[in-house]
């Protein structure tokens, strides 16, 4: 799950107008709890993105992201492109 939070602020940042300063509280937060934030090296990019595909948000070929346009404000987004996907997964590295 902290995975996926850490995804979803690194896609906040780019469709959703969360500040970098916001998205690090969040991520010290993880942080201080000790949880994973870094993707295993044997789990490749593509092996996420057709995780991605089977997803039960995805569908008419876009996949739906509620995202953080400021703490405690989020909207859904259905604009994120697979080059946005991978470069945040790349981001969990």
């Amino acid at each position: 799950i902290s995975l996926g939070i850490k995804a979803a602020l690194f896609l906040s940042e780019r469709h959703a107008g969360l500040t970098s300063d916001q998205s690090a509280k969040v991520i010290g937060l993880l942080e201080k709890f000790h949880l994973p934030l870094t993707l295993a090296p044997e789990i490749t990019t593509e092996k996420v993105m057709e995780k991605l595909a089977r997803d039960k948000k995805f569908s008419a070929g876009a996949i739906r992201f509620v995202l953080l346009d400021q703490i405690g404000s989020a909207k859904v987004i259905k604009t994120v492109t697979a080059d946005d996907l991978r470069e945040a997964i790349e981001f969990l590295r």
